[in-house]
């Protein structure tokens, strides 16, 4: 599965500020633009102090949260959740799974702002080892991210296939030459990966 988003739209900041006001926080959209990115900072910030995590992950709700404490209005956690859905969907690009994977072939999807870490933290490769009692040298992580997916894969000994996407960050050797993954697919070709691991 992946997703894009794109936070740097104006019609977010716009829509989720009108949100706001609704409830009685008032923002013009800079306004809540920079309250909202300094609180993630903050929150960043306090839980890698928190769980010792190199790569901490939020969860958006106490944030969504604080933005309204900060204008002194108390709304239920049912409108954050709302709001924080909203802002999701507003934000995101696409969200969709490779082709040819289907949602009934996982047992799981572990989120990362649920486990307060994200990729690639040793802890929450180990998390999702742990919680579906997988042997490592049975798995394989496939990703399209060489800093994060397949970092992460190597910091707990599992085996990785890079495959480079439209999504991938941008490369210097597109021959992947540079990338510490088990295999790669570097023409972003997916029937490959049944060759390449089976």
């Amino acid at each position: 599965m992946y997703q894009n988003s794109n936070e740097g739209k104006p019609y977010l900041w716009k829509k989720t500020a009108e949100l706001y006001a609704y409830h009685g926080a008032h923002y013009t959209p800079a306004e809540f633009k920079k309250a909202y990115l300094r609180l993630c900072a903050s929150h960043t910030e306090a839980l890698r102090e928190k769980n010792g995590a190199q790569y901490p992950e939020i969860q958006l709700e106490y944030v969504f949260e604080d933005l309204f404490k900060e204008k002194g209005v108390t709304v239920s956690m049912d409108i954050i959740r709302t709001i924080g859905q909203a802002f999701r969907t507003i934000s995101t690009k696409f969200l969709c799974l490779y082709d040819g994977v289907t949602d009934h072939k996982f047992d799981g999807i572990v989120f990362s702002s649920d486990e307060g870490l994200c990729k690639p933290e040793e802890k929450f490769f180990r998390t999702v080892v742990e919680r579906y009692g997988l042997n490592i040298n049975e798995c394989i992580m496939i990703g399209n991210d060489a800093g994060t997916d397949i970092k992460g894969a190597n910091l707990i000994g599992m085996d990785s296939l890079y495959i480079h996407s439209d999504i991938s960050p941008k490369i210097t050797d597109l021959t992947g030459a540079d990338i510490p993954a088990t295999y790669k697919i570097m023409d972003g070709d997916f029937t490959k990966i049944k060759q390449l691991v089976l």
